[in-house]
């Protein structure tokens, strides 16, 4: 969608960590020398969701060459685009570190459980980051608990000019599939 501001909002193991890895790899393909931000959680936590699983595995699939920094947990493509990966909801230290950039794309994950105000995040540090590259931000997330929260306020519309998209498991072809054979199994079972 060409929304500059999209929101995924799905179910548990519909695929948002990797479709939001497409997505990163695409743009750091298609716009030589840009930067790319997937943000998490915790540094730690950014690492563990798209680093081994995502990343790696895209690299691997589409035989980008890319060269990998485990220490400042960056991807760079050949076409000198990087992909880096943050967490952001540990301190304020953290969301400092990305102001005076530009960015081509930032996809924010777990977009329902951040302490920090996302607000700030997204419209303050994030959005003026985004205006040289005519950049998007992606927030991903599941349904949450918190109703006073800028994710909220987009998935339920509260919140203009964000592209909504709502998918389930079900819409996962290679977890549809495993779903329902689970389910069939469990009926067959005996307690």
């Amino acid at each position: 969608h060409p929304a500059k501001l999209k929101a995924l909002f799905a179910t548990r193991r519909f695929g948002k960590s990797y479709t939001g890895g497409l997505y990163l790899v695409k743009e750091a393909f298609e716009n030589p020398g840009s930067t790319c931000l997937f943000i998490a959680l915790t540094r730690d936590s950014a690492k563990k969701i798209m680093w081994k699983d995502v990343l790696k595995p895209l690299n691997k699939r589409f035989g980008l060459k890319a060269r990998f920094n485990e220490t400042e947990l960056s991807m760079k493509l050949s076409n000198g685009s990087i992909i880096y990966l943050m967490g952001v909801d540990s301190s304020v230290d953290e969301k400092d570190k990305l102001l005076g950039q530009k960015y081509k794309l930032a996809v924010i994950d777990e977009c329902a459980s951040y302490t920090i105000d996302l607000r700030e995040l997204v419209y303050g540090v994030l959005k003026p980051a985004m205006a040289d590259l005519s950049g998007t931000i992606c927030m991903m997330g599941t349904p949450g608990n918190l109703t006073k929260s800028l994710f909220y306020d987009i998935t339920t519309g509260a919140e203009p000019s964000w592209h909504v998209l709502k998918a389930d498991t079900k819409d996962n072809p290679f977890m549809a599939t495993k779903c329902a054979a689970e389910i069939e199994k469990l009926k067959t079972e005996q307690p």
